[in-house]
């Protein structure tokens, strides 16, 4: 295929991907590579959407961050999964702050607490604040915070 024809197709995978969700910069990167798009030509293709403003791993991040806290995830399996996209720690860091600057983790994890251990009702007691342990931390909230919630519950 002649570069040009790459080039093409490489737009119109980004263009369609974007027009799905906002993608981080590793991502398509990534899908490029998988449809075996040149390595110059993925640059490029790169470059053209960061200079129309399309493609903004700040933006990413941001947007991600917001949605991710809304579910409710804990801030270490947020960077965990920003790490995965590829956005860089100065981003990650910056735009946590940002986002957590009244966030009340605590509160958060009690709500979820509770909610959970009705869940585990049947369960003696031991076992389900272990179980309640687990899932908080697989949510990715913070081991201190789980254990002064669940020792107040």
């Amino acid at each position: 295929m002649h570069e040009e024809n790459f080039s093409k197709k490489a737009k119109t995978i980004v263009f369609r991907l974007l027009n799905i969700r906002q993608y981080s910069e590793k991502e398509l990167r990534d899908k490029l590579r998988n449809k075996n798009i040149p390595v110059e030509t993925i640059e490029s293709t790169l470059r053209y959407f960061k200079e129309l403003a399309l493609i903004d791993d700040d933006q990413f991040a941001k947007k991600w961050i917001s949605f991710r806290l809304s579910r409710p995830f804990g801030l270490k399996r947020i960077r965990f999964e920003l790490i995965g996209k590829g956005i860089s720690n100065d981003i990650i860091e910056r735009e946590i702050e940002e986002a957590t600057s009244d966030y009340p983790e605590s509160e958060i994890v009690t709500a979820i607490a509770r909610k959970q251990l009705l869940k585990y009702k049947n369960i003696d007691p031991t076992k389900a604040k272990q179980r309640l342990y687990g899932y908080l931390l697989r949510r990715g909230f913070s081991g201190t915070v789980i254990k002064k919630v669940i020792h107040n519950l």
